[in-house]
């Protein structure tokens, strides 16, 4: 119940933290929150690999890996506010990201509180639920990914 309740202030506080996104003072500014906001993306792919291959059964079920994947995601999911704050729109990047991230705030913090609970939830549940029951709640984390890239990421 404890880690439940912890779990919806953090989800609470990041829907706060996206709200005041700020813009890029400047060019090397914005170069900076490019490459941490890019950093932290790059961890969520690296660990979501192996839950992709576990649903899709290129790669055995192992709930140990689950767990600590599925806890990597709930911490870097709980960090993508912070290291989106910093509106780089205005500035010549290499990004995926559309302007979305900082013109929908609300819609975008929306979808990260989706993908911080789906991922504490499949934490909790890695080591104790059944095999289906947690490729279950798995998808949910990659339905919450698909969700955010479909609106907020370049084809």
């Amino acid at each position: 119940m404890k880690r439940t309740v912890t779990s919806l202030a953090l989800a609470s506080l990041v829907v706060s933290t996206v709200a005041f996104a700020q813009p890029a003072a400047n060019q090397k500014h914005a170069e900076w929150a490019t490459k941490v906001r890019k950093a932290n993306f790059t961890l969520l792919g690296h660990n979501m690999g192996p839950l992709g291959g576990m649903l899709k059964g290129k790669v055995p079920f192992n709930a140990e890996v689950v767990q600590e994947k599925a806890t990597n995601i709930n911490h870097l999911a709980n960090m993508i506010a912070d290291t989106s704050k910093v509106d780089t729109s205005k500035f010549n990047v290499e990004t995926e990201a559309l302007n979305g991230i900082w013109t929908e705030q609300d819609d975008y913090a929306e979808k990260i509180k989706a993908l911080v609970m789906a991922s504490e939830r499949v934490s909790k549940i890695a080591l104790t639920g059944s095999e289906a029951e947690v490729k279950k709640a798995m998808g949910q984390i990659g339905k919450a990914c698909g969700s955010c890239h479909d609106s907020y990421k370049k084809d």
